[in-house]
């Protein structure tokens, strides 16, 4: 174990010292690294600490480049094994920020404040989160000002009330069922998000053309989930059905999870048919990078 941890270390300083000279997509590849070296990992063990701690910077770092979702699975596992860290959760309010997910934000930032009241980062986030969770809700009103008609600005739902009207909403049809798994998605409930969404399918018509878009929606849950031979099922099930105008996001879902399951060559196909669509964003051009060279070296390519 002792080896681990200092083979983890060395990996973790090396990331570090990326993020430093801005290369964030290395300091990633370090931290992967570091945490591949740790192996499983349970909360409460020995080698939990260390293993937060690498998952909060991999996360600072896939946060930078705008990777969010991957900075939210990072950020998630770290307060999975520490969940007695305000950073942890810190980190998860930050990427549901920027995911939109206001009402996630919002619940993980209160968390963090819990464990560390006069923590200024903490405050700071949670504020910016009510601030864009009000704006959000006064944009829905449709006045220029987000006033009602009495001139008052409407109240803000707390995240328990968001999440009792989520819970709420009733499922009468397919649109229905995705609208109830679109809100509990944005509460951060993936597995209630992905029950909705599997209701949205199996209430589907045959002519439904929503139906790429509700195996999309489940993939999305899917990969939160980190249940990624389910992402790579669920975009299948989106692209063999035809519908999609758009099939980057389909695409780039399943090459994340084909690169989380260790399948270079599925990742690397999936990247270059984004790529040759002209929507492959910078970020992820570094891990396309990556794939290329892993395949050239075992002769794949």
């Amino acid at each position: 174990m002792a080896v681990a941890t200092s083979r983890a270390q060395l990996f973790k300083d090396k990331g570090n010292g990326c993020v430093r000279r801005g290369e964030l997509a290395l300091a990633v590849q370090w931290y992967d690294k570091a945490l591949e070296v740790l192996g499983e990992v349970d909360a409460g063990s020995e080698l939990a600490q260390t293993a937060a701690a690498i998952l909060g910077n991999k996360s600072m770092a896939a946060g930078k480049m705008a990777a969010w979702d991957e900075a939210l699975a990072a950020a998630q596992d770290a307060a999975r094994l520490r969940p007695d860290w305000p950073k942890a959760h810190y980190r998860v309010g930050q990427a549901h920020a920027a995911l939109g997910a206001h009402a996630a934000a919002i619940a993980a930032l209160t968390a963090g404040l819990a464990l560390a009241p006069n923590d200024a980062a903490l405050t700071k986030a949670l504020a910016d989160a009510e601030a864009a969770a009000a704006a959000a809700a006064a944009a829905g009103t449709g006045g220029e000002s987000g006033r009602g008609p009495g001139g008052a600005a409407p109240a803000r739902a707390s995240v328990a009330e968001e999440s009792a009207a989520a819970a709420a909403m009733v499922i009468s049809d397919a649109p229905s069922a995705k609208a109830k798994g679109n809100a509990l998605f944005k509460l951060g409930k993936f597995e209630a998000a992905l029950e909705a969404y599997s209701e949205a399918l199996a209430r589907a018509k045959a002519d439904d053309d929503g139906r790429a878009v509700y195996h999309l929606n489940a993939a999305a849950c899917y990969m939160q989930l980190r249940r990624f031979e389910d992402v790579v099922a669920a975009c299948d099930a989106a692209l063999a059905l035809g519908q999609l105008a758009d099939t980057s996001k389909a695409l780039l879902r399943r090459a994340m999870a084909h690169d989380a399951m260790d399948n270079p060559a599925g990742a690397y196909a999936d990247f270059m048919a984004v790529m040759a669509s002209g929507k492959l964003a910078p970020e992820f051009q570094a891990r396309l990078s990556r794939l290329r060279k892993a395949l050239k070296a075992d002769g794949k390519l």
